[in-house]
This record gives structure tokens, C-alpha cells and sequence, in this order.
């Protein structure tokens, strides 16, 4: 049996916020997704990206307000909100406790691949 044990030091800085690797369990290995538990302190927004794989948040805790290619919906605990590839998207903490999610992604499929699926994208 594998179990990844919490530890509050197994979380780093990126994208304005706190993530907490999950998948790949470890770099050695081969894995058709990444996943990780992400807290967003209160007041903080996590910065704007965008990536090739598809994404999902999936909310357990807080509240605030999710921004994708400029449009905005707020968001609660259990909401799970989808990314299309490549769609700039950002989460604002708008509560006064920490925001925490799980984020899931998958099918990286690179940007020229892309291109040629979706003859209407534009960049």
C-alpha cells in the first residue's frame, strides 16, 4: 500500500499560490495526469495561466471567484469547474479563511497538435 502522508512542508510556491504536489507520485514514473491540492490565502488570486492539458478545480474549502478568459462566476465548496486547453484562467480567494482546491489534469497534447484539431483556435 502507497499513502502520500500530509505534510504542510511538502507545499511550494507556484502560481500565487500554495501546491501540494500529488501526481506523479514520484518523477521516475510515468503518469497520464497530474494532480495537486492548492490553497489560495484570503485575498490572493492564484496568476493567470493557461496550459495544453485539459484541467479540473474541484472546490473543498472557501469561496471566491474564478476567472477564465475574462469571464467570472463565483465559486463554493464542492463546485468543480472545467478548463478547456489553453483557456487563461485564475482563482481569487474572496473569504476570510483559506480557499483550498483540487486541481486535476491531463491529455497534454502540445500546441501544434492542438492547432491542428482546432482548426479556429487563435493564440
Amino acid at each position: 500500500m502507497n499513502i502520500q502522508r500530509y505534510n504542510p512542508d511538502s507545499y511550494k510556491h507556484e502560481y500565487g499560490s500554495l501546491l501540494r504536489r500529488i501526481y506523479p507520485w514520484d518523477k521516475s514514473r510515468k503518469s497520464p495526469f497530474g494532480s495537486g491540492f492548492i490553497i489560495v490565502q484570503p485575498g490572493e488570486t492564484t496568476q493567470p495561466h493557461n496550459h495544453d492539458e485539459e484541467e479540473t478545480f474541484i472546490i473543498l474549502e472557501g469561496e471566491g471567484v474564478i476567472n477564465v478568459d475574462g469571464e467570472t462566476q463565483k465559486v463554493y465548496p464542492e463546485d468543480v469547474i472545467y478548463f478547456e486547453p489553453f483557456s487563461v484562467h485564475s482563482l481569487h480567494n474572496t473569504g476570510n479563511k483559506e480557499l483550498k482546491f483540487l486541481a486535476v489534469w491531463w491529455g497534454a497534447v502540445g500546441v501544434e497538435q492542438y492547432q491542428l484539431e482546432n482548426k479556429n483556435w487563435k493564440q
